[in-house]
């Protein structure tokens, strides 16, 4: 993890990343698109609600949610994929990329199960790309990663990669086959190998039929 990931980390932390002041007036800018979906899912800007549907466009700004036993993929600009399990909220903070700069994403879990798989941005020169929750921030770098819920707390689980997750209470390196747990007071647990049953029932929750 470079020294910019833990800066952005730090940052974040320090001063929350707010969505501009004037969201309305800016033209949000397509930065994905369905590629599967079990419904119910949808996307909400400005009070505005779209049911998501394959091949269906995704903007900045767009708060995707997904119902009861649904599952809900986005491939995004940059050929990185987002998995969102059932009853999730993410909000997408921030997407810009382009194949000379690489990418700047910040992508907002507020609730529900998250799988991230960012393999396409190993070959970048420039990269940051933040997943937030409620209880931490995760800085993830050409990273196949899952968040959410379990036993009772927030689990990161890094399947390959690297991801740097941090919060005021402090921060934990994962590599490939680590996990860590984060409590609501925001205590994080060591890195720790998770067993095979607690990986299988993590990438249930975001598992495709």
């Amino acid at each position: 993890m470079s020294n910019g990931m833990t800066a952005a980390i730090a940052v974040s932390i320090a001063l929350p990343l707010c969505m501009l002041a004037h969201a309305d007036d800016v033209q949000r800018a397509k930065v994905g698109a369905v590629d599967r979906v079990e419904a119910p899912a949808s996307a909400h800007f400005a009070g505005d609600e779209r049911s998501l549907q394959r091949t269906a466009s995704v903007y900045y700004l767009d708060l995707l949610r997904t119902g009861e036993a649904a599952r809900l993929r986005v491939a995004l600009a940059d050929a990185s994929t987002i998995t969102m399990g059932s009853n999730a909220e993410l909000r997408l903070d921030e997407f810009v990329y382009s194949p000379q700069t690489g990418t700047d994403a910040t992508l907002n879990l507020l609730k529900g199960a998250l799988l991230f798989i960012g393999d396409k941005l190993r070959g970048e020169e420039r990269r940051r790309v933040l997943i937030k929750t409620p209880v931490a921030i995760l800085g993830v770098r050409g990273t196949h990663v899952w968040v959410g819920p379990i036993d009772g707390a927030t689990g990161v689980l890094v399947v390959d990669g690297e991801v740097l997750v941090g919060n005021p209470t402090g921060q934990v390196r994962l590599r490939a086959g680590e996990g860590t747990m984060i409590q609501q007071d925001g205590s994080l647990s060591p890195r720790k190998v998770w067993g095979a049953a607690k990986v299988q029932r993590a990438l249930d929750m975001v598992a495709l039929d």
